[in-house]
Order: C-alpha cells, then sequence, then structure tokens
C-alpha cells in the first residue's frame, strides 16, 4: 500500500521492499522473519503493518527502518491487511480467520463465525462499515467494525479474492473472471467479465478509472465505473496478485517471480 512517493511490497522468505520514488527503484527492508508475507498495509509514511504465513503480523512505526511481531494468537495463514487509521485495523486468512484490532495492533481479537472457509479481501469504507470475501461464494458484511458479522447473498460458490469500495458502490472479483457490484440500491448482481481467468485484485482511482489483475497477466482497466472493461496488458507478464494506487495517476502491481509493475499517466 503506497504513500504519495513511498511503496511497500512483500513476498516469499520474508521479503520487504521499499521504494522511495514511486516505485522507481527499490531497496530491501528487515522483516526479521521468514514466513511469506501476503499483504502489507501504511496508514501514512511511518506506519504500516504486513502479514503473512504462520499467523504473522509486522507492525512499522518508522517506515520499515524497524519491523516488530505484533501477537496474533492464530497459526492459520493470513492474507489480507487493512487499517482505516493508525488504531482501526483487520486482517484475514485460512479457516475463517478474521482479527480486528483498535489499539493499533497492540491486541488482535478473534471475531467468531460458523463457517470454516478460508478469506481472502478485505474492503473498508470507514472504520465501521466494511467487507470480507472468501471460498465459496462468501461475502461478509459488518456495520460495528467486524464486532459481528453477517453473510450475504451471492448466488455463486466461487472463491473470491478481492474487493474494493467505489464511492458507494462495492466491487469483488474471484476464481474464473467472477465480477460482483453490490449499489445502494441492489444486492450483489453478477456483472460481465472480459475474461474467464481467475481475477485477484480489483482498485478503483476515482469513481470512474479502475484496475482488475489476475492470472495469466490480466490487466484491464475502465474508464467508466466498471461498465466497461478493456485490456491493458494481458499476456505481457506472469500471473498479478495485487495492485493498490498512489494518486489518480499511478499504480504499482505486483505479481510472481519477482514482478513489480508500475503505473504511470494511466486514464488521464
Amino acid at each position: 500500500m503506497p504513500t504519495a512517493t513511498d511503496a511497500w511490497v512483500v513476498g516469499h522468505n520474508g521479503t520487504i521492499l521499499f521504494s522511495s520514488d514511486a516505485g522507481a527503484t527499490w531497496s530491501r527492508q528487515n522483516s526479521g522473519v521468514t514466513s511469506t508475507l501476503r499483504a502489507v498495509w501504511f496508514v501514512d509514511s511511518k506506519k504500516g503493518w504486513a502479514v503473512g504465513d504462520n499467523g504473522v503480523i509486522l507492525f512499522t512505526k518508522n517506515g520499515g527502518a524497524t519491523w516488530k511481531s505484533q501477537p496474533s494468537l492464530v497459526t492459520d495463514n493470513l492474507y489480507a491487511v487493512q487499517f482505516v487509521s493508525s488504531y482501526n485495523g483487520w486482517a484475514v486468512g485460512d479457516a475463517f480467520t478474521l482479527l480486528r484490532t483498535t489499539d493499533g495492533g497492540e491486541s488482535w481479537q478473534s471475531v467468531s463465525g460458523v463457517l470454516n472457509i478460508d478469506l481472502r479481501g478485505i474492503a473498508f469504507k470507514d472504520k465501521q462499515h466494511g467487507y470480507f470475501v472468501g471460498a465459496q461464494g462468501t461475502i461478509l458484511h459488518t456495520y460495528n467494525g467486524a464486532l459481528s458479522v453477517s453473510t450475504e447473498v451471492t448466488g455463486t460458490q466461487t472463491n473470491f479474492r478481492d474487493a474494493s469500495i467505489n464511492s458507494q458502490d462495492t466491487w469483488a472479483v474471484g476464481a474464473q473472471g467472477q465480477l460482483l457490484l453490490k449499489t445502494q440500491d441492489s444486492g450483489w448482481q453478477k456483472q460481465e467479465s472480459p475474461v474467464a481467468t481467475d481475477l485477484n485484485s480489483i482498485r478503483f482511482l476515482d469513481d470512474k478509472r479502475g484496475w482488475m489483475i489476475g492470472a495469466g497477466g490480466v490487466l484491464l482497466g475502465t474508464k467508466d465505473g466498471g461498465t466497461s472493461w478493456s485490456s491493458e496488458a494481458q499476456g505481457s507478464y506472469p500471473d498479478l496478485h495485487a495492485i493498490a494506487a498512489f494518486s489518480d495517476k499511478a499504480a504499482i502491481i505486483v505479481g510472481a517471480n519477482g514482478t513489480i509493475v508500475r503505473m504511470e499517466g494511466v486514464y488521464e
């Protein structure tokens, strides 16, 4: 998750890379762990969290100069983390692992659930309202910061990988090109997808402009709020896993084999 010019990416063997020039150059930071790290989130240029396998949660308060472990109290792999402030955050992972913190990660509490399914993505609008997505068509909604969650009807058994909130609309993507949209006026509705390959991540820059990425180097863009999607560079890259935007003109995409793609001047 980048700031205006700073960006961090994570990966295998505890890898954390940092860029201070919007992804033009990268340097390694010492994570202090060997577990695979799967997601990272910064709330500003100093405070950030990284999560990964075996329940690992790392925190930095100095832009990654040093990282320290936080007690997750779980051993399941964690796949996503998001904070809406320096205090309020969530992490999700295998076997319905859903963690929340209200003190910046000094302590994490598990949110109990009856579903033994893997969770993969998080999308929060504010500290109260958000979504968690995962396997078997699961989308969970919370109105109270994940003190409790409710299961939403999606009409599919597709494994979802990620979600994104675009103004008042919420999007979810997953296996076999699955693309769902929920507006203020409707439940989850299946949208026409231009691909049948797995979609791994979706992000919007504003109400109109956004990207979806996925297996086989799929990279799709929209300029009309998701009404239509066009290929930006399909087949030019290996599997793409995650995307984060710096501003309305730049984004970083990461993928297999150490792939880092720097997008500039898109949809100006």
